[in-house]
């Protein structure tokens, strides 16, 4: 009979796994034969394009750069430190660096060399179009040009020196050091111009400016002149008497003014304290008094004594009371001597408070006076002190004048040529440690971009730990991949992984199905496994090969075990033992012969196998009726494991309605290609059936990936081969 099975809930995480180190190493070494082709194909391809280049020329000249400053910025300026003036430089060199870039420099020598009608800098001519001889095709031609030479010049200023490297590549070496020098000569002669035009600017400039300040120094000095002999004032200083008089007053103004505050905050803060019947200590300091200071030494003495006295005496005693007269008069002594210090700094204050008064009065006076009589002295300084800046100004635009017609320049810029271009011996491109370089980023790039679009495109099981945690099943065995050459060695007819478990029976590969027998041991608790459902998410996964597997290795460890292929579509049991028999499992379910009939020996194990024949076809009704169930019944009265071998779950219907007559269900997963994706869709779509879901089996693990991944949980051949 069958069990009850409960629901099956489980909770699914759809989220994708985390990126980490070591899940991006893992996906290399999983991947490493598509990353090495995918690298191996770019890299390739990439040399290939380089190669098929025509090969390219550089010629290189150096010149140095040496600007001046402009004389007249630094006497108008003389502030200016060294610091500044270096940092000038450096700015003036950059500058000039990119008039070497300029498009106008690049056109300058393009009309030199006649670069307009060589195809090599002439896309038109290149393509071997036909050019119309006017005037605006050949601008456009020469323009084309240029911007192509601008493109194929590197200027380059080493670090923060004065040297600059102008580098020409071209297809001809002879070509290129003609063009590299062409554009050095250029540059100078640009530089050369540019500073005439600048020089004669600036001449105009002064001549004019200095024409203007002549004109305004006689005005300004024909007025003063006129005023001196009108009003019959001179000013020797520049400052009149009357002013010299309000100068003085306004200075004492303002020391009796600082004064009368001193003493008006000192007279407050005393009075403050005494009215608050602060403590002589405060107010001695407030005061720095000498005079208090003294007292309170004495009775701070008094005080001491007459405390000894009283811890000593009797209340009346003479003693005692001579020592309180004493300190009364101390303390009286203070406080006479604190009302006089507060007396005398009222009396200072009204004293400043007189003072500043009176200076007060005689300032009105002075002013007055001033406004009456000095009008005349006040426009003679005015007029004076404009005649004398008129004449500084123009006495320093003259000398300018003077400096620049003997030197011909206002600000000198030398160029000199370091070193002239040679024609090269050797090509600069194709750069081959350069393009190996290249083409190994190419293909590393495409390699890494290969393997996240196929890493996020498939997302397939990778650990034990990923698996359990994102789909809720345990991994109940990772199966080892078992290579070609190795199922080489054996027999034809065992040419497979389940034929290589019995002629290695201490091999990883049947260690691994000893370690699931194990674990469906654990995983079915108090229910044992009597009937047990093998199924996978996909087809080609392996499933009917592990089936084969674990009945061979759990009738080797002495169980009584049947398989029974249920996939009647796809018959893989029979291409893997290699048989073709007549009657099979429909037969039996169609009541036509008896199981016994149709059961067969595995010739390599004691177990027994149940097939389907050739051409039968059992529908999902006839899998899911009572026949089956009777048949299963009769089963387990016979044998320890029934394993069925059912088609994938998401290819035939026939697998939900299965897994429901079984003690159990095992997903088949290969590793590496089956997705997390798929799991969970398989997951959900037996739900419904009420399966009992007992974990996965991870088949085809290649383990030396596994084990430099860092999945402890899949090194299972150390310790297997030892």
């Amino acid at each position: 009979m069958n069990f009850p099975v409960q629901p099956m809930t489980l909770e699914i995480e759809e989220q994708p796994a985390p990126v980490s180190l070591r899940a991006i190493w893992a996906a290399m070494l999983r991947r490493w034969r598509l990353m090495a082709a995918v690298f191996g194909a770019v890299a390739a391809v990439t040399l290939l394009l380089i190669a098929l280049q025509p090969p390219r020329y550089s010629a290189s000249a150096t010149i140095m750069i040496r600007p001046g400053l402009d004389r007249l910025v630094t006497e108008l300026e003389p502030t200016t430190g060294s610091g500044q003036q270096a940092a000038t430089l450096s700015a003036a060199v950059d500058s000039e660096v990119e008039i070497l870039r300029s498009h106008d420099l690049a056109r300058r020598v393009v009309d030199r060399l006649q670069l307009a009608n060589d195809p090599e800098w002439s896309s038109p001519l290149r393509r071997g179009f036909v050019v119309v001889s006017s005037p605006e095709a050949a601008e456009v031609l020469a323009d084309e040009a240029a911007r192509n030479l601008a493109r194929a010049v590197k200027v380059r200023r080493r670090a923060v020196s004065e040297v600059v490297d102008v580098e020409v590549a071209a297809s001809r070496a002879a070509r290129a050091a003609q063009i590299a020098n062409a554009y050095v000569q250029a540059y100078i002669e640009v530089s050369i111009e540019a500073q005439n035009e600048r020089s004669e600017r600036a001449t105009d400039w002064l001549n004019e400016r200095l024409r203007a300040l002549q004109d305004d120094l006689r005005n300004k000095e024909a007025a003063l002149a006129n005023f001196r002999a009108a009003s019959g004032l001179y000013v020797g200083t520049g400052e009149s008497l009357s002013e010299q008089q309000v100068r003085a007053l306004q200075d004492s103004i303002v020391v009796a003014r600082t004064e009368l505050a001193e003493k008006t905050a000192r007279y407050e803060q005393l009075r403050a304290l005494i009215d608050r019947g602060g403590s002589p200590d405060s107010i001695a300091s407030a005061l720095t008094s000498d005079v208090i200071r003294d007292l309170r030494r004495e009775e701070a003495l008094l005080s001491r004594t007459q405390a000894d006295l009283e811890a000593r005496l009797q209340e009346r005693h003479p003693s005692l009371m001579a020592g309180r007269q004493q300190l009364a008069d101390v303390r009286a002594q203070i406080q006479a001597e604190m009302r006089r210090i507060a007396a005398n700094a009222e009396g200072e204050v009204l004293v400043a408070q007189a003072r500043l008064r009176a200076l007060e009065a005689t300032l009105g006076t002075a002013g007055g006076r001033i406004a009456g009589a000095s009008e005349a002295e006040v426009q003679l300084a005015q007029l004076t002190r404009e005649a004398t800046a008129a004449r500084t100004v123009y006495e320093i635009f003259l000398q300018r004048y003077h400096q620049m017609a003997g030197q011909g320049e206002i600000a000198p810029l030398q160029v000199r040529l370091v070193s002239a271009a040679v024609s090269p011996s050797h090509p600069s491109w194709p750069n081959w440690p350069l393009a190996v370089l290249i083409a190994l980023a190419c293909g590393g790039i495409a390699a890494g971009l290969v393997l996240l679009a196929v890493e996020m495109l498939t997302d397939p099981v990778a650990s034990a730990d990923e698996l359990e945690k994102r789909v809720g099943l345990a991994t109940l065995a990772a199966v080892p991949h078992v290579p070609s050459k190795t199922l080489r060695l054996l027999p034809p007819e065992a040419r497979h992984p389940a034929g290589y478990l019995t002629d290695s029976k201490f091999s990883a590969y049947a260690e691994a199905f000893r370690n699931l027998r194990t674990s469906l041991r654990f995983a079915s608790g108090e229910r044992p496994i009597k009937v047990l459902v093998l199924t996978s998410p996909n087809p080609n996964e392996g499933k009917t090969t592990c089936a084969l597997s674990l009945a061979r290795a759990s009738a080797l460890a002495g169980q009584k075990v049947i398989l029974i292929d249920c996939d009647s579509r796809r018959q893989a049991l029979n291409q893997i033992m290699s048989i073709e028999p007549e009657l099979g499992l429909w037969h039996v379910l169609s009541g036509q012969t008896d199981w016994r009939t149709v059961t067969g020996v595995d010739e390599a194990s004691p177990a027994h196998i149940l097939p389907s024949a050739p051409g039968e076809f059992a529908s999902a009704d006839v899998l899911s009726g009572e026949a089956m169930d009777a048949l299963l019944d009769e089963l387990r009265g016979h044998y320890d494991l029934i394993i069925l071998d059912c088609p994938p779950v998401w290819a035939v219907a026939d697998t939900r309605l299965l897994a429901a007559k079984g003690d159990g269900v095992v997903l088949v997963s290969r590793w590496n290609k089956t997705s997390i994706r798929a799991l969970s869709a398989a997951i959900r779509h037996l739900a419904p059936s009420g399966a009992r879901l007992l974990g996965v089996i991870v088949n085809g693990v290649d383990g030396e990936v596994a084990r430099w991944a860092g999945y402890n949980e899949y090194e299972f051949a150390s310790y297997a081969a030892a």
